[in-house]
């Protein structure tokens, strides 16, 4: 609204969808194979912007993936594997990308298919920035898909999280066993972790 009173309606488009930037709080928004809830987030798209937005979801071409994994070295390359990187994106009528939300979170389910034995608790989100550099975000998994949260919209990746970047994160679980004394040596309380191997004695 502006000081005059007068009132500029923000559209969003979304394929061959339209909503009203106020009517995005209520709704998911199916783009893709992804799914996307701005919930009050939305206000900070009306915010940033008179001009009506384009929300997009996709996934990279070969040689886009290409572009933004030059960076990476080698283990985390590994983790990705084959997984596909999403490109979030909202970009008004005069091209300007609104990547922020101003603290407000936007959740977001993408499919992922379990390997054969891979533990669920072991998957994570990484953003990647265009500096190569990777931040990994708690996502969890449900029948076939994966859903975090997130302040800003950019280059997202399932990877699985390596035992150690997984108790780094998340706290080592130890098993705690009871050597007893013998005669010639004495006794001592050894911790081990079960997931990454770490040792407390």
């Amino acid at each position: 609204t502006c000081a005059c009173g007068e009132n500029k309606v923000v559209t969003v488009v979304t394929g061959d969808q339209a909503n009203k930037v106020d009517d995005l709080k209520d709704t998911e928004l199916s783009i893709g194979d992804a799914n996307i809830n701005f919930g009050n987030a939305a206000d900070s798209i009306g915010n940033q912007t008179s001009n009506d937005v384009t929300i997009g979801a996709g996934t990279l071409d070969e040689k886009e993936k290409q572009d933004v994994l030059d960076d990476l070295d080698d283990e985390k390359l590994e983790q990705i594997g084959n997984n596909p990187i999403y490109n979030f994106t909202v970009t008004d009528t005069e091209n300007n990308l609104i990547t922020d939300f101003e603290g407000h979170v936007v959740t977001i389910t993408i499919p992922y298919e379990l390997s054969e034995g891979e533990d669920v608790d072991s998957i994570a989100i990484w953003f990647i920035n265009d500096k190569g550099e990777v931040e990994s975000i708690p996502a969890t998994y449900n029948n076939g898909y994966v859903t975090f949260t997130t302040n800003h919209f950019s280059y997202y990746t399932v990877t699985r999280m390596t035992p150690a970047q997984r108790c780094e994160k998340h706290g080592h679980n130890y098993q705690t066993t009871v050597v007893p004394a013998t005669c010639v040596s004495g006794g001592y309380t050894l911790d081990l972790c079960t997931r990454c191997g770490d040792k407390v004695i």
